[in-house]
């Protein structure tokens, strides 16, 4: 993993940051047949035990460095305490949604820790157009919005289009690409016509941004559990931080939602 990061003094250190902290529980793969570089988390729920980070680099881009650069900085995120959860609670009438609300929120909270990490990025002397994926949006949100108008939006759609918001904000923010600033007006233009209050959601998104209770790890449970109540996706539950050992691999601190 060193050799992709050897030059540049800082990213050196990051990644001998997350060996000290993870010890042999963190795990390296790379190949230029994977679909995209990524990273997970494994641990047993019940009773809650830590067992690996993994962490996947897809060679033959031309941003390799950036990439791993990427993950490990999310990885770093919970050297830094900073808490993740087990799973969600959705009532009954949202289970036949779960994969769906389960996307969504780890979607989620993936652009949330985007909004901690990319300084650190630019700090390691990345170019923000390198931070994260830019691709145009999967959907056309015109005819989207045009079909949901035809057979009524389901219990999830407008967290889909909340979600889809926030995905081309960050991206025209965070990676400096205008042309997603666009995108993301056509979600509110578009998706306000399916749910006329999307707008004042999207405002009180912004708003959430701006007073940045998310970035410490203390008051990170309350500010995601706020995004998603504006954003009406379920709470999340099982919240856990990792600890760290002296010269052992960390282990699972259980948290409640007053803790962080």
């Amino acid at each position: 993993m060193l050799r992709h990061l050897r030059s540049n003094r800082n990213a050196a250190a990051l990644v001998r940051g997350i060996f000290n902290f993870y010890g042999d529980t963190v795990h390296f793969t790379e190949d230029a047949s994977l679909p995209k570089s990524d990273y997970q988390l494994d641990y047993d729920s019940d009773p809650p035990v830590w067992r690996q980070a993994v962490v996947r680099l897809q060679l033959g881009t031309a941003h390799v460095r950036e990439s791993l650069a990427h993950e490990l900085l999310h990885l770093d995120t919970f050297r830094r305490r900073f808490p993740t959860y087990r799973g969600i609670e959705a009532n009954e009438g949202l289970k036949p949604y779960k994969d769906d609300l389960i996307r969504l929120v780890t979607e989620l909270r993936n652009l949330v820790d985007h909004e901690i990490i990319q300084s650190d990025f630019l700090a390691l002397g990345y170019s923000e157009k390198l931070f994260a994926r830019f691709a145009p949006p999967a959907v056309d949100y015109e005819k989207e919005a045009k079909k949901v108008e035809a057979s009524g939006p389901n219990p999830v759609n407008f967290s889909v289009w909340c979600l889809e918001y926030s995905k081309n904000w960050n991206t025209s923010r965070l990676c400096g690409y205008p042309q997603a600033a666009e995108w993301a007006e056509s979600v509110r233009h578009w998706g306000s016509r399916v749910h006329p209050d999307l707008p004042a959601v999207i405002a009180g998104m912004h708003q959430w941004l701006e007073k940045g209770e998310f970035r410490d790890p203390t008051t990170f449970i309350a500010a995601f559990g706020d995004l998603l109540q504006l954003m009406r996706l379920p709470r999340v539950v099982g919240w856990f931080a990792l600890e760290a050992r002296l010269a052992k691999p960390p282990v699972i601190w259980l948290l409640d939602e007053s803790e962080g």
